[in-house]
């Protein structure tokens, strides 16, 4: 499941430098293209429609970091999988991570807010609502009026 309405790949651009054209995006970084937890944290995190990298340098590995973060101690753990790190999170509806995340005893302790603040917080609060969960290869079109008032009622519950 991922958070963004298209895919990784989609989002980005071609700057012009004196290389020559290149794409320039999320998907050139091998740790947000190969992670589908960590593109979830880095969208939630940021508007790669307004721009196609963060100017902060670190963002991408604070957003590993994060992702890596154990829920009950704080302390980064790249090859935890479980349910004890913050990358389980990441498999919950926006909104609801966000819900969880934002009274978690952990949040202070998160490399994301150490290094962003109340203001890393208040983006993905504001952008949870913006995020849906998607899955490539499934038909999400809506055919009918039925369908559509459905689908708007799921929307208007998770507020």
């Amino acid at each position: 499941m991922r958070y963004s309405p298209r895919p990784i790949e989609d989002y980005g651009r071609i700057a012009h430098g004196k290389d020559g054209p290149q794409f320039v995006g999320p998907r050139n970084s091998v740790f947000l293209s190969k992670d589908v937890e960590c593109w979830n944290l880095a969208f939630l995190s940021f508007d790669y429609d307004a721009r196609p990298t963060p100017a902060n340098p670190q963002f991408t590995s604070l957003v590993v970091k994060t992702v890596a973060t154990r829920l009950d101690t704080g302390e980064i753990d790249y090859h935890g999988a479980g349910s004890m790190s913050v990358r389980s999170l990441l498999k919950l509806p926006a909104p609801q991570f966000v819900k969880v995340i934002e009274v978690h005893s952990i949040l202070r302790q998160l490399p994301l807010y150490k290094a962003l603040g109340n203001r890393w917080l208040a983006t993905i609060k504001e952008r949870s609502w913006k995020c849906a969960t998607y899955e490539d290869g499934v038909d999400d079109d809506v055919e009918s009026v039925a369908q559509a008032q459905a689908l708007l009622a799921s929307i208007a519950s998770r507020r």
